[in-house]
């Protein structure tokens, strides 16, 4: 089982299918890996699909404490990582721990993971101005300033309607 990636299109660099059949080799073996899920937030539906997954393939799942994982990853001696943190991905790599990363933000994430899985955020936006055009709507705003919120103006336009996009403050 190779891990699914995703990428952006960021520029995101694609995994090579070599690269993803050791990491698969090296995490889904037959004998219980212990797998440490290095994650600064997740959701129920994360947490669910994660848990669901670990469960197949004989998984020790270590979910540290948010306040601890700083420690915990520059500490852990386990089979791999899933992580969205670049914190001590060079001393895990190094102890040839199989990193997976889960999201394609940080750029010393990007540098260490053998694999990243990451939404396609190009094809998100364009999938949510096609839920909205295929229902017949004619006024069209966006909130969101990146590659979704592009991709999402992009194809409504495309369709010959025009999108107010809503400023966002973070102050």
């Amino acid at each position: 089982m190779c891990f699914p990636a995703v990428f952006s299109s960021s520029g995101a660099q694609r995994c090579h299918l070599e690269e993803s059949e050791r990491i698969s080799r090296v995490i889904s073996s037959g004998k219980t890996k212990h797998i440490l899920l290095a994650k600064n937030f997740l959701s129920l539906p994360e947490i669910r699909g994660i848990l669901d997954y670990a469960r197949t393939r004989k998984w020790n799942l270590r979910v540290p404490r948010m306040l601890e994982l700083a420690q915990e990853i520059a500490q852990w001696r386990g089979d791999g990582i899933l992580s969205d943190n670049e914190c001590a991905l060079e001393i895990l790599k190094s102890r040839h721990v199989a990193i997976v990363g889960l999201t394609d933000l940080p750029v010393g994430l990007m540098r260490h993971a053998d694999v990243i899985v990451a939404s396609d955020d190009q094809r998100i936006g364009t999938m949510a101005a096609d839920y909205f055009l295929r229902r017949g709507y004619r006024n069209y705003v966006c909130a969101a300033v990146n590659v979704r919120g592009r991709a999402y103006r992009t194809r409504v336009e495309r369709a010959g309607f025009s999108v107010e996009t809503l400023p966002l403050r973070f102050d």
